[in-house]
């Protein structure tokens, strides 16, 4: 058995072994807690989390200690105590009153607070955003046209999976001599493990298949299912889109047609609410105009009732007057 000192990840796994991870050594490396059902991989989100580039970190980051460009130990500034903000008396006060009337200072303006259903339609609004850049992305502009978008995200997805599906028969077959390979690569010189490392040697040396070309195989499979898995992702997500808007097209039209009706109806309500508060000389003028009208349309008395009124003549001699003229 070849002898090998752990390298400084080593270490850093066994201090996580120690507080409770089980590591995993693959093409990815990844942590589970006790108790957790699957492996985390903080390499999925973020490159630099890979074994190599962690190990590159930590001994770039001892290069630097030992060559004095960097302290090995970084403390935390001190908190600043609180301090109130001062309040101004006397001529102080009264110049920056001034100053502020004539616009030299401005208000302090403070931020909206992000209530709960502020931050909804904030995300409202970027997923209209996102759905906007993925129309003109795609050049979609009819019905026909999402529809064609569907079609064709379904016929790469089903293309892509069956491609994935045979990387994945090949992964498997190979599973046991790519787990020896990473067992014998994390393993070596490290006392604890010599029995899985001795496992790990015993199967790659029975098998036939030089470790560099398992190596290269291991590498350039993983990368093939890497690819194959973020276009199927990509796909999914145009799926999702086309379906969502073509779902969502319909409350949109009908949400802007509510919308735009809305000043047709603010002005009909208005016009009746003036027509409804009217003044009283308004009414009194309306009142005169329509009794004038009447009188000018309705025949007149007859003269006898005037004359009875204003002379005092009798009933029966006023008709005698009237009937001799």
């Amino acid at each position: 058995m070849p002898s090998r000192m752990p390298t400084i990840s080593d270490t850093s796994f066994l201090l996580m072994e120690h507080r409770g991870y089980e590591i995993h050594h693959g093409k990815r490396l990844g942590f589970r807690l006790r108790g957790q059902e699957h492996f985390m991989c903080p390499e999925r989100r973020n490159p630099d989390f890979s074994e190599e580039r962690i190990e590159q970190a930590i001994l770039g980051n001892l290069e630097q200690i030992e060559a004095g460009r960097k302290p090995a130990f970084t403390p935390k500034p001190k908190p600043r105590p609180y301090r109130p903000h001062p309040k101004y008396t006397g001529f102080l006060a009264l110049y920056y009153h001034y100053c502020y009337l004539l616009g030299r200072i401005e208000k302090r303006q403070y931020p909206p607070r992000m209530t709960p259903h502020l931050r909804k339609e904030i995300m409202k609004a970027d997923i209209y955003k996102a759905r906007l850049k993925f129309l003109q992305e795609q050049n979609i502009c009819t019905p026909d046209d999402l529809t064609a978008c569907i079609q064709n995200a379904e016929q790469q997805i089903a293309k892509l999976s069956k491609q994935r599906t045979i990387l994945n028969v090949r992964k498997k077959k190979r599973k046991k001599l790519y787990d020896a390979l990473a067992a014998e690569a994390a393993f070596g010189g490290f006392e604890p493990k010599k029995a899985e490392y001795d496992d790990a040697k015993e199967v790659l040396d029975t098998c036939g298949i030089p470790r560099e070309v398992l190596l290269a195989e291991k590498a350039d499979l993983y990368e093939q299912l890497a690819q194959v898995n973020q276009q199927i992702r990509q796909e999914r997500w145009k799926l999702k889109q086309c379906k969502e808007i073509s779902e969502t097209a319909a409350i949109m039209q009908r949400d802007i047609d509510r919308v735009e009706q809305q000043p047709q109806r603010d002005s009909l309500t208005r016009t009746a609410a003036v027509r409804r508060v009217v003044p009283p000389c308004a009414v009194l003028h309306a009142a005169r105009a329509s009794a004038q009208v009447c009188a000018t349309q309705t025949p007149r008395p007859p003269t006898v009732r005037r004359k009875k009124t204003r002379a005092g003549i009798k009933p029966a001699l006023a008709l005698q007057i009237e009937r001799r003229r």
